[in-house]
């Protein structure tokens, strides 16, 4: 018991450690990309950086030739190296559309990837696949940061069996709501949703200056100040095929307790 309890106590140090690494990130802007509409920037880090703390190349980042983007996680000269994209772009309230392709859900647990709106570790709303260097724990989170306020993250586990999914993060002025689901589409029938969640909480950011992120980390297990590298010892590349931003002044409206109706105004 005395031994499961600081396996416990450990874990939960080197988590706080990991996302406590956003604080070190920096946006250092890199070449560009033209992706679903926006611009893209590739990030490109001065050595050992948040999260996890690890090297970010531009080279880790391409278009192919349908127009998706490419993150990989790659060995390079004796060192693991990651990827990151954010928009030039500001977006604010409205409904914000990943469509990934890739089982995230069988990702090394030393990996995460994060798709998520960012402005500073405490303005920040995150979907972020990950298991966070043990393959019991649940490989998917919803959070809203600081994720240590109780009620800010919600995990749960994807068991997908394809590797085409869309995810949501809707953001309101009264609320943030959250939504996975297999496919790629924008209103997807009820037996194909994953997983639902609404934020809230007095930590729902106000819009002022942040931009959309997306990158693919290695989280740093033994604690030793760097991304530990992937357990089988592989390379790992995920595609986000689209990303759809759908600006909206549209409220969430709560039906009761339980259940929530999303409202959403269509832009064309």
């Amino acid at each position: 018991m005395v031994y499961a309890k600081k396996i416990a106590i450990l874990f939960t140090i080197l988590f706080i450690l990991s996302i406590a690494a956003h604080s070190q990130k920096t946006t250092k802007r890199s070449e560009m990309l033209y992706f679903s509409g926006y611009e893209w920037y590739k990030r490109e880090s001065n050595g050992y950086e948040g999260p996890g703390r690890n090297i970010f190349l531009a080279d880790n980042v391409w278009l192919d030739g349908n127009g998706q983007i490419h993150l990989k996680i790659r060995y390079i000269d004796g060192k693991w190296t990651c990827a990151e994209v954010f928009t030039k772009e500001v977006f604010g309230y409205g409904d914000y559309y990943f469509f990934v392709k890739g089982r995230v859900d069988e990702l090394d647990p030393n990996v995460v990837m994060g798709l998520f709106i960012y402005e500073n570790d405490k303005q920040e709303i995150d979907i972020e696949f990950a298991r966070w260097g043990y393959i019991s724990n649940p490989n998917a989170q919803y959070v809203v940061q600081p994720w240590y306020h109780q009620g800010n993250i919600h995990r749960f586990n994807m068991m997908l069996g394809q590797e085409n999914t869309t995810h949501l993060i809707s953001w309101r002025e009264n609320g943030i709501y959250f939504k996975s689901w297999y496919g790629h589409c924008i209103n997807p029938p009820d037996d194909w949703i994953i997983e639902e969640w609404t934020y809230y909480g007095k930590d729902n950011p106000l819009p002022d200056n942040e931009h959309v992120h997306i990158n693919l980390w290695l989280y740093d297990k033994n604690g030793n100040g760097c991304g530990d590298a992937p357990s089988d010892g592989k390379e790992v590349e995920v595609v986000i095929t689209k990303f759809i931003f759908v600006p909206s002044h549209d409220k969430i409206v709560y039906r009761n307790s339980e259940k929530v109706e999303y409202v959403l105004k269509r832009i064309a």
